[in-house]
């Protein structure tokens, strides 16, 4: 299902835009952090790999709220997870891709929410 969205004023994007930009340089940061300490080139930690993902969903999200507030956006990301999750529950017969990133993209989003909904009051 494909909806069209017209562009949110930019002024009305703005603390949603500006939360979003500070969380993704603070996991970047993070994320340097841990790269220096492991020094010369390794394969991937599961620390980076959950701080890469959350700066991709960040990405999304910063993406989505020049269309629709950060609440609804976060809200629709977990809505659709919940329907992935229970698809992936039916014992049909159908065989199921191993989707092991939602429990991960859950937990990501519900805090971005939480730590959204604090400072926004």
């Amino acid at each position: 299902m494909i909806q069209d969205y017209a562009p949110r004023p930019a002024s009305e994007t703005l603390r949603e835009r500006t939360f979003l930009e500070r969380r993704i340089v603070e996991v970047e940061r993070d994320m340097g952090r841990l790269a220096a300490g492991i020094g010369a080139p390794a394969p991937i930690t599961q620390e980076l790999d959950v701080l890469d993902r959350a700066r991709e969903l960040w990405g999304d999200m910063l993406r989505q709220v020049r269309v629709r507030p950060l609440d609804d956006a976060v809200t629709a990301q977990l809505d659709w997870l919940n329907r992935v999750e229970e698809r992936q529950a039916r014992a049909d017969g159908e065989p199921k891709p191993d989707l092991n990133r939602v429990a991960l993209d859950r937990r990501l989003l519900s805090d971005l929410l939480r730590s959204w909904r604090a400072e926004a009051g």
